[in-house]
């Protein structure tokens, strides 16, 4: 493994183990026999990033800001404690599929490797 990835992988891992909010992934565990993998809880609706671009979803207004809300509430949570440095829609899991614009997103930032 590289010297960045092994830097990326332990600061992540410090930062996993520090925080707990429910619209941030859980932290579950490591598996180390073999390579590295961080395991966190499973969320079953993909990320944003799908849901926006590869989705035929049409996102309502409540359900945009829904997902910014509960984006913010994770940011509000690590304020003073950890900078993410990667908040993008590809580190915005959905705990649910979204297959109307009826359901409500519940979204859970991840990824945080680049944070310090």
């Amino acid at each position: 493994m590289p010297f960045k990835s092994q830097e990326y992988l332990a600061r992540e891992l410090a930062i996993l183990k520090a925080v707990s909010h429910s619209r941030l992934v859980k932290f579950l565990g490591v598996v180390t026999d073999g390579p590295i993998h961080i395991v966190t809880e499973f969320c079953r609706g993909g990320t944003v990033f799908g849901l926006v671009h590869h989705s035929d979803v049409e996102l309502s207004w409540e359900q945009t800001f829904k997902i910014a809300i509960d984006v913010a509430d994770a940011m509000l949570y690590l304020q003073g404690v950890v900078i993410h440095r990667d908040l993008k829609s590809l580190n915005l899991l959905l705990e649910e599929p979204i297959t109307t614009s009826a359901e409500m997103p519940y979204v859970k930032v991840t990824d945080f490797g680049l944070s310090q």
